[in-house]
């Protein structure tokens, strides 16, 4: 019982914590990921056929390439991944 209360309490804490640093960046990354998605659904999504992907998984990646990119490869990628402006992402 005693584990239960401390996992419930980092939980807790962890939440606090995330929304003490602000909804902006997060609000921002999330539409880019609605709007990757819905991207990534038009271009993937043929007739009738199941589609299962993670539009968050493959922004994630894409994300971790884009920080060490640089000029017409960074700005391209910024345009893609839906990056609203591309001075305000490390």
């Amino acid at each position: 019982m005693r584990m239960k209360r401390l996992l419930i309490l980092q939980v807790f804490g962890v939440l606090m914590a995330a929304m003490a640093h602000g909804a902006t960046n997060f609000d921002l990354a999330a539409k880019a990921t609605n709007e990757l998605a819905v991207d990534l659904q038009r271009q993937l999504a043929k007739g009738n056929d199941n589609l299962c992907i993670s539009p968050y998984s493959i922004e994630s990646a894409l994300a971790m390439t884009f920080a060490g990119a640089d000029g017409e490869t960074r700005t391209e990628m910024a345009r893609v991944l839906h990056f609203s402006n591309d001075a305000s992402v490390p």
